[in-house]
């Protein structure tokens, strides 16, 4: 009998870079500024690491499929147990979904950066649908058999980050600081002014890096094809953190110094970052990009749905899911087969819509990513009580073996404990809450037009009315030396009033911004209806299905305590 394949060192360690950092996000954090650094500081401190420690532990005592659904059953019962693995599930096919669309709107970039659409519609749903189900497919395979992808979409990822930087290097020194980063004391200010806007706006940055740190917990579920997951479990957590924030640090830094913060657009990200930094000379090195950002995403997609497919099969066996999800592949009982498929149904939704909506309306369009909102506040949902189940686990199964401890005493552990839990709840509140805008009148940029004419530019906003006006770059030079000799015209100023004022304006709500969350608030109170009733309908399904009943808690094969017990002793506790 041939020996079973297993999943190296190296391997985890490259899984845990492919996913948990996500490319598509790095020009969203560099559009941050330099308040970015301060805030992957204060979040690497408060929240990485003890995400990180806790999962080393609760992966290495109960490394089971369940995961994360696992560990909060076990702490708390079936009912908390069911709302984990509902909401960690929704999340993904609105996710997988949602980058499925951006597939045809890279190749169109490509195709023709004009912006022109080149596909058409129904080319599109396509390419969209294709990406689904090729993500759903390799996914039936064990994750050893498709180490490949994963090992390939971290080396992918990690490659894009260094080209980002030595590009933004490069304009750097050709350009000077044209970019989001000034290196002003008061540019790395976590918030821009300490009034409630100014700290609303300034704290969601918590939404865009703490979505940035999520999926330690993935390993766990792939534990089992580990060589030895006791110790290469905290071993592939601990440096494939380390790996992430030096990247995301890296990455958004090379777009920082090179882009102003709003001209990278969101939904091309990577791909337009280095079409504005390398231009239409190297345009050959755009397409690379993009085709490398392409396969990252299909890296990230895979490697994200064993987990998902994993805990949602596994409490689907414990009746703390729909049945379908618990269905196997026949001939493999050790892959699930009806989460992928569920998954990639949902996913085919979803693309059909967000590929449609913007050819009938730009607004439908605008709805579709505000849902996609929807899937991030989902995911940090699912994460709030793995930490107070830590410390439960702690007391009501000390008798396990815990291959790797948290260090610290009662009062870091209930810190490491309480503290992420605070900075989630507050996450997805913002999450929810609009942000603030600029109330800036035109009588605002004719003054400042006013007074850039009178006193003059400084070089780096003359570089700025070089992009705007797209003077090319070997007369850009010659133009900036012009302008901030000899002033500028009132047309000229206004232009560069346009572009740099609103950083000047007094931050408020605005009615329209209220409008804009509106659909994600309302799919996430839909979320919520769906879980509890999903929780009330599977325990009356139990109270009258012995079958259900079977098979509760931490499996057997892990060698841990039965989990009916402690699923008791959690409900009483919680």
């Amino acid at each position: 009998m041939a020996k079973k394949k297993k999943f190296s060192l190296a391997s985890a360690i490259l899984m845990v870079i492919c996913v948990v950092f996500v490319a598509e996000a790095a020009p969203i954090v560099a559009s941050m500024g330099n308040s970015q650094y301060v805030w992957w500081l204060i979040l690497i401190v408060l929240f990485l690491v003890p995400y990180g420690l806790i999962s080393s532990e609760l992966s290495t005592a109960f490394p089971d499929e369940g995961g994360l659904y696992d560990w909060v059953k076990t702490a708390f019962g079936k009912k908390w147990g069911t709302r984990v693995s509902w909401y960690y599930w929704v999340n993904f096919p609105i996710w997988m979904g949602s980058l499925a669309v951006l597939f045809p709107l890279v190749i169109n970039f490509l195709i023709d950066p004009s912006g022109a659409d080149s596909l058409g519609m129904a080319p599109s749903i396509a390419i969209a649908l294709a990406f689904v189900w090729m993500v759903v497919g390799i996914s039936l395979f064990k994750v050893s058999d498709s180490a490949w992808v994963m090992n390939a979409g971290a080396a992918i990822k990690v490659g894009l980050a260094l080209l980002l930087l030595v590009l933004g290097l490069v304009t750097f020194v050709n350009n000077g600081f044209v970019g989001a980063t000034d290196f002003t004391w008061e540019s790395f200010a976590p918030f821009s002014e300490l009034t409630l806007p100014g700290i609303v706006l300034g704290l969601g940055a918590l939404t865009i890096i703490l979505f940035n740190f999520m999926g330690f917990e993935v390993m766990s579920s792939v534990s089992s094809e580990m060589e030895d997951p006791q110790k290469q479990l905290p071993i592939a957590i601990v440096a494939g953190g380390i790996a992430i924030a030096a990247v995301y640090i890296i990455s958004s830094f090379g777009i920082g110094v090179a882009i102003p913060a709003d001209e990278v657009a969101a939904d091309l990200g990577i791909v337009d970052a280095v079409n504005y930094m390398a231009g239409a000379d190297v345009f050959w090195l755009v397409v690379v990009a993009g085709v490398l950002f392409l396969i990252t995403l299909f890296g990230n997609m895979v490697s994200w749905s064993y987990g998902v497919n994993y805990v949602a099969a596994y409490g689907a066996k414990n009746g703390d899911m729909p049945r379908p999800f618990a269905k196997m592949r026949k001939g493999n009982e050790d892959m699930p087969l009806g989460a992928p498929v569920i998954n990639g149904i949902v996913a085919s939704v979803i693309v059909v819509i967000g590929v449609a909506l913007p050819y009938i309306s730009a607004e439908a369009d605008a709805m579709f990513w505000a849902f996609f909102s929807l899937s991030i506040i989902t995911l940090l949902m699912s994460y709030v009580p793995m930490f107070p189940a830590w410390l439960k686990l702690r007391r009501s199964h000390p008798e396990v073996a815990r291959p790797y401890k948290v260090p610290g005493g009662k009062v870091l552990n209930r810190l490491f404990a309480f503290v992420p839990v605070v900075i989630l709840v507050v996450t997805i509140v913002l999450s929810l809450f609009p942000a603030p805008v600029n109330a800036l009148t035109d009588e605002d940029v004719q003054a400042y037009a006013q007074a850039a004419v009178e006193e003059g530019v400084t070089e780096d906003e003359a570089y700025v009315l070089a992009a705007l006006k797209e003077v090319p770059a070997e007369g850009q030079d010659a133009f900036v030396e012009a302008i901030v000799a000899n002033g500028m015209g009132e047309a000229d100023a206004l232009l560069l009033a346009s572009e740099l004022a609103p950083a000047n304006g007094e931050l408020y709500w605005a009615s329209t911004s209220f409008g804009e969350t509106a659909p994600t608030l309302i799919g996430v109170i839909l979320a919520v209806v769906g879980g509890e009733a999903m929780v009330a309908l599977l325990a009356r399904r139990q109270k009258g299905d012995p079958q259900a009943k079977a098979g509760q808690g931490i499996s057997a094969d892990t060698q841990q305590p039965e989990g009916a017990v402690a699923a008791q002793e959690g409900e009483q506790g919680l």
